[in-house]
């Protein structure tokens, strides 16, 4: 017979004790006595619950993570998967266990992650990757971690995975992209003058149509403050102080200076700049040249004059 038995020492910590047990004959087979032997089995039983809470804990976290979790041993098959890991390959555990990416994907997306695994058993480092596959027939991006598990005797026994589906942020960038490139080319191709500024009134871009209407080049001008085209300083910092109390300026006419010092009469919208957490970071300008209206604007006058001084001589 054996048994464990627990007890407390003098210091109040537990003890663990083996106890076997059997019976002493004697030369007729009649029991006389007891045979009994202890062993103290404390520092094993409590490296046992150690194990124990530790497989709990790794449980929890292989349950529990958000990314999709795996371990493979060198064959490529697989050993363990998470739910989330359940979820991303669209198939239940008892699916997954024991097979290779060949037997539950698609060739192309198999081969590249066999690929990857087998960099991680010959190199024994961890490696990270980003690539787009095709699982459980979706279109995806994946961020991936493998990592060599080293066995008690230090050869590299199985590869362990981290894969975090990043296709939103990738689509996400992919749309910004598009709208900067959209954003740009309009910019490009528009013969406004179109103009951004830093909270200091800094220059941070300077489109091909106030090239071509103030005569500077971008490359001449980006850092630069703004104050140099205007000509009158006051009349600058008041509409700087009417957009950052209002949000904006809208149809504001005034003068800028040209390259050869020159005035171009001007009509410019003024807007705040905000970044993805709306704080203001700068402006925007917007104006148009206004010569030929105000030229137009003058010969209408001028001819209204005209015509005004011919009725008062028609009429004496």
């Amino acid at each position: 017979t054996s048994l464990v038995r627990k007890h407390f020492d003098k210091m109040g910590r537990a003890r663990f004790a083996a106890i076997v047990a059997a019976p002493l004959l004697d030369v007729n087979g009649e029991v006389v006595g007891v045979i009994e032997s202890t062993r103290d089995i404390s520092h094993r039983i409590l490296l046992e619950e150690e194990l124990k809470a530790t497989e709990s804990q790794l449980q929890q976290f292989m349950d529990l993570a958000p990314v999709a979790a795996f371990v493979k041993n060198a064959k490529g098959q697989y050993l363990e998967v998470n739910p989330a890991a359940c979820s991303l390959y669209g198939k239940p555990k008892h699916e997954i266990l024991g097979r290779t990416d060949l037997e539950i994907l698609d060739r192309d997306t198999a081969e590249s992650f066999r690929d990857e695994d087998r960099q991680v058993l010959k190199s024994k480092e961890p490696l990270q990757t980003e690539e787009h596959v095709s699982i459980d027939g979706r279109s995806q991006y994946l961020s991936a971690t493998r990592f060599p598990v080293v066995g008690v005797n230090g050869d590299v026994t199985a590869v362990g995975g981290l894969l975090r589906d990043v296709t939103a942020l990738r689509e996400a960038q992919a749309e910004l992209h598009r709208t900067q490139e959209y954003m740009t080319n309009v910019a490009n191709h528009s013969p406004m003058i179109i103009v951004t500024l830093d909270m200091a009134g800094n220059i941070l871009s300077f489109n091909p149509g106030a090239e071509a209407s103030i005569g500077h080049q971008s490359s001449d001008v980006i850092v630069q403050s703004v104050a140099v085209f205007f000509p009158d300083a006051e009349e600058r910092r008041e509409l700087q102080k009417r957009v950052f109390r209002d949000g904006s300026v809208r149809d504001h006419e005034t003068h800028l200076v040209r390259k050869d010092g020159s005035k171009v009469p001007v009509s410019m919208t003024v807007s705040q700049l905000k970044d993805d957490q709306g704080q203001t970071v700068g402006t925007v300008t917007i104006a148009k040249d206004i010569s030929a209206r105000r030229t137009l604007l003058n010969q209408v006058l001028q001819s209204e004059r005209m015509a005004a001084v011919g009725r008062l001589a028609a009429g004496v």
